[in-house]
């Protein structure tokens, strides 16, 4: 898959986590949708694919096929052995207009992958740059949350006077910074501080926002990325809130709800980079510490279920049979003019080899070629053949007119000495040429 096919595939597994997540969003634990996320980024950065016969995908190449059946852009041609299969033709074109097209949005998608990152890690210096001035805390409950709830990691408790709200810093070495200005004697409201910044470091939430972060600046032409970054930052705020008041009684979920109306703060630039404990989707979290109750065993098999769901259905190619596989077969084969070297592709242009790493595991095919008078007879048939159809469904007179009119003219590429393939392993549903073919530019 080419960059752009991993983003509209990955735009579509968006688009169905978000409208999975507007329905059931407290109905399930909220780490469903954490890992939902997780399954999305994952799959924008996977090189290898999978099949599935439950992929949407499949349902996309049916109505594909049921297009190209009704002949709505001039009918597949028809195989020289009489049948109504599409054939798959080899097409030898010059490499250089097909890597001028793609050196132009490369151009463009590294000159932004080359902005966005330069700026994100230029805010998250100057940031770590501001964090530096930070003062460790001298209070007692702080210390004492240190003692009661020790972590695997070292982790250090800061002040700062350039903060208005509680964030975490540091993936190896964690930070809590805290604003200076906050309550010191509400200790209620500094263990719920201290709770959610630690459910943050024990879930590695610093490292999981550099890699939206990463993936942003890759996908930044991509504006359902950019509402995947924002949903994930809410859910793993979502995600904090519930473990921090699981087993809570709903006094204690108020007094904590309580904690995020009073910390809560304007919109900021550190929410993509940190883990800040307000967020600008302060009703949300509200309304979700709220309503949570104790996850059962029917949320958990549900969640568990639409995360194996979600990409079975949405990230999956669609599973195909081996015999459709063999007639849409594709492979092309170019040659550089100025070097002279030979490239092979098998999906349709997407990646390339040399010729010498494509014979290795493909041995020269036998290849029977049409000769003149040979694809003349044929065609005078299929003519007949062509001309039976003109009242058929989606064919028209014009078309078949179209049709016949492509035919002759490989015809006069045959008599011009150009080469196309009779059969290719005594396999007809493949054509090979050596050259530009009728319909191609």
């Amino acid at each position: 898959m080419t960059i752009l096919d991993k983003s509209i595939s990955a735009a579509v597994m968006i688009i169905a986590v978000a409208a999975i997540r507007s329905l059931v969003l407290y109905k399930l634990p909220r780490t469903t949708f954490v890992a939902l996320w997780g399954i999305v980024m994952i799959h924008l950065f996977n090189p290898f694919s999978f099949t599935s016969r439950f992929s949407v995908y499949a349902g996309v190449d049916l109505l594909k096929q049921a297009v190209a059946g009704a002949g709505a852009d001039g009918t597949a041609p028809l195989s020289p052995s009489g049948d109504h299969a599409a054939q798959a033709i080899v097409r030898l074109t010059g490499i250089e207009t097909q890597a001028a097209s793609v050196s132009v949005f490369q151009v463009i998608w590294l000159s932004g992958v080359l902005i966005f990152g330069v700026l994100f890690i230029t805010l998250y210096l100057k940031c770590r740059r501001k964090f530096a001035t930070s003062l460790p805390v001298a209070d007692d409950a702080a210390a004492f949350w240190l003692k009661e709830y020790p972590a695997r990691r070292s982790v250090d408790i800061r002040q700062s006077d350039k903060i208005i709200s509680p964030l975490t810093y540091g993936i190896f070495r964690p930070v809590v910074l805290l604003p200076k200005a906050m309550d010191w004697s509400n200790e209620a409201q500094l263990r719920h501080i201290l709770a959610h910044e630690f459910a943050h470091i024990r879930r590695f939430d610093a490292l999981t926002k550099l890699l939206l972060a990463f993936t942003l600046a890759v996908y930044w032409f991509n504006p359902l990325v950019w509402l995947m970054v924002v949903l994930a930052g809410r859910d793993i705020e979502l995600s904090c809130d519930e473990a921090v008041v699981k087993g809570l009684d709903a006094p204690a979920k108020t007094a904590y709800a309580m904690t995020l109306i009073g910390m809560e703060e304007k919109k900021s630039a550190l929410t993509l980079l940190f883990n800040n404990f307000s967020k600008h989707s302060i009703e949300e979290r509200i309304v979700s510490v709220m309503k949570m109750k104790k996850t059962t065993v029917m949320g958990m098999t549900a969640a568990l279920a639409l995360i194996i769901a979600v990409p079975a259905v949405f990230a999956a190619e669609a599973a195909v049979a081996p015999d459709q596989d063999a007639e849409s077969a594709i492979v092309l084969s170019v040659t550089d003019k100025v070097t002279g070297v030979t490239s092979i592709s098998e999906d349709d242009g997407v990646t390339w080899m040399e010729e010498s790493e494509y014979l290795k595991t493909h041995p020269a095919a036998d290849i029977v070629w049409w000769t003149a008078d040979e694809y003349q007879k044929w065609l005078d048939q299929e003519k007949i053949e062509l001309q039976s159809l003109a009242d058929a469904p989606g064919w028209s007179q014009d078309k078949i007119d179209n049709a016949v009119r492509m035919y002759e003219e490989n015809l006069q590429y045959i008599k011009a000495g150009g080469k196309l393939s009779r059969t290719v392993n005594g396999d007809d549903s493949i054509v090979y040429s050596d050259g530009t073919l009728a319909g191609e530019e």
